[in-house]
């Protein structure tokens, strides 16, 4: 969610860190682009800041909708996600499901750091037919032959979604998508090393 289909800045409350992951990329402060569509969003205990919304989200949320069966999942909470989530999507037709931080794998990363990482097999046990698409190498550490990596999206336009799309649309006749994102991608061979920090050695895909 954060830094792939929106970038949330200028939280009333800093540090922001309780409501989402930290991530190195994430700069401090942003300089977004005056065409790029923001909203003001109200959490529940008070603490408000501005969402930042890709170019194309919501035609990209749409299409998804129409054609794929569609879950966010993300390493911030509840308490932030949900009413972000809320406001996207008010009538709950467009994301199937939610995932929060709760249904996130905690590990211990460097200097004693917890980070979240998105194990898929929370949402389905159809593994061969589903992907991941997130900004953060780390979300796709349980399952890298599932991931789709975009850049970092801070507030600039860019032509990101669209692309996502086309790829999904390109995945969707395969019985298996995994061979081809190992192709494309070379997320297992990449997040190897990390893999054996974090998860400890066992089998290349789980």
């Amino acid at each position: 969610m954060d830094e792939m289909m929106i970038h949330s800045a200028r939280f009333s409350d800093e540090p922001d860190e309780g409501y989402r992951q930290s991530e190195a990329s994430r700069p401090g402060v942003i300089n977004p682009e005056k065409d790029v569509e923001s909203f003001i969003l109200q959490l529940g205990d008070g603490v408000s800041c501005t969402v930042y919304k890709r170019p194309g989200l919501d035609d990209f949320l749409r299409a998804c909708s129409e054609e794929f069966e569609t879950h966010v999942f993300t390493a911030g909470t509840q308490g932030y996600a949900e009413p972000l989530l809320d406001h996207l999507d008010p009538d709950r037709t467009l994301i199937k499901g939610r995932f929060y931080r709760a249904d996130c794998r905690p590990v211990k990363v460097w200097g004693g750091q917890t980070q979240f990482l998105k194990d898929l097999s929370a949402v389905t046990p159809e593994l061969h037919r589903t992907v991941l698409v997130d900004n953060n190498p780390l979300s796709f550490v349980c399952q890298p032959s599932n991931g789709i990596p975009v850049p970092d999206f801070v507030g600039k336009s860019d032509q990101i979604l669209p692309a996502v799309l086309r790829l999904l649309r390109q995945l969707a006749p395969l019985e298996d998508v995994r061979p081809t994102l190992d192709t494309m991608f070379e997320l297992q061979e990449q997040l190897r090393d990390m893999r054996t920090r974090l998860l400890g050695p066992g089998p290349s895909k789980l």
